[in-house]
């Protein structure tokens, strides 16, 4: 699976669908990823995508931005963003 990079406060970090990031899913929202499927959630979208750039950095070895979060996160992303992923 590629990696792809989103930008946060002109930083660029790394996110990958990871198995860390599936289990810290599932953690935050007491669901599996297949809750997903089929269904436009965007608030499940963007706690997936949060924790893919969490996992990812930690993998790397990279520090996340000061009070990073699925809010924070969503206001770093646009709709043309949203639909490249």
């Amino acid at each position: 699976m590629a990696e792809i990079k989103i930008k946060i406060n002109g930083t660029q970090y790394p996110c990958r669908l990871t198995m860390g990031a599936l289990l810290a899913f599932k953690r935050q929202t007491g669901q599996d990823i297949s809750s997903i499927k089929g269904e436009v959630d965007i608030e499940k979208m963007l706690i997936l995508l949060g924790c893919c750039i969490e996992s990812a950095c930690r993998a790397d070895g990279l520090a996340l931005p000061e009070g990073f979060c699925p809010d924070t996160l969503a206001d770093h992303i646009n709709l043309a963003d949203a639909y490249s992923f």
